[in-house]
């Protein structure tokens, strides 16, 4: 159907009408996590050196919200929440955004893999059009 994302590619995919890929780069970002999905739902991830990994919700609001939808889906409204993904591999901590930034790897924050995060801070990202 389309949805399946193979290993190295990014796809880009709101409400499941316009498929399209480009190979994936360190930086990019990802909302649904490690199914093979791209979803306008669920577990916020960044992408660097081969790894996906997850971002911390201190300093997360809606300049992050807007940076982050725009970047995957062309879209710059959305919504937040924090819950446990039962993982602690941070990727983003401390996020400060100004809201137009092309992607969320381009705000400045604490470091690549410099957190000060539990497992409960973990990032859920809803994207609206």
């Amino acid at each position: 159907d389309g949805s399946e994302v193979p290993e190295g590619v990014l796809a880009y995919d709101f409400g499941g009408n316009c498929p399209r890929s480009v190979p994936l780069a360190n930086g990019d970002a990802r909302i649904g996590g490690d199914n093979g999905r791209l979803n306008v739902e669920g577990l916020l991830e960044v992408y660097n050196n081969g790894q996906w990994r997850i971002v911390c919700d201190d300093s997360f609001g809606q300049n992050e919200i807007r940076v982050v939808c725009n970047e995957v889906f062309g879209v710059r409204n959305g919504s937040f929440r924090s819950r446990s993904a039962g993982r602690t591999d941070f990727g983003l901590d401390d996020l400060a955004c100004n809201g137009n930034e092309r992607r969320l790897f381009d705000c400045p924050n604490r470091g690549w893999q410099s957190h000060n995060c539990g497992a409960s801070e973990t990032v859920f990202v809803t994207c609206r059009p």
